[in-house]
């Protein structure tokens, strides 16, 4: 008997405002537009986390980090008296050494 592998991600995302390429505290709004299932609240409102689904290969696990990107995205407002668009970007963790 083989044991079958599966793999998933948890991301960090950065909300940006474009127009100003400042961070931008909407994230309690967007998750309020969203199905929670995949999505979640940091402690950060500049931040949603995001949680793929468990699949069986890099593959798939592109393709989730791709669709859950898109969904917020998706949900992100538009200013109606501009072309504003918030976007998220990957937040990048630095490491040290101790």
């Amino acid at each position: 008997m083989t044991a079958e592998f599966t793999l998933g991600a948890e991301e960090e995302l950065h909300l940006i405002d474009l127009a100003t390429s400042k961070l931008s505290a909407w994230a309690p709004q967007l998750l309020s537009r969203i199905a929670p299932r995949n999505y979640a609240a940091e402690i950060q409102r500049t931040t949603v986390e995001t949680s793929t689904e468990a699949v069986g290969s890099l593959a798939g696990l592109r393709e989730e980090l791709i669709r859950l990107r898109r969904g917020i995205v998706d949900v992100s407002p538009r200013n109606p008296s501009a072309s504003r668009r918030w976007a998220p970007l990957p937040c990048r963790r630095s490491r040290t050494s101790s």
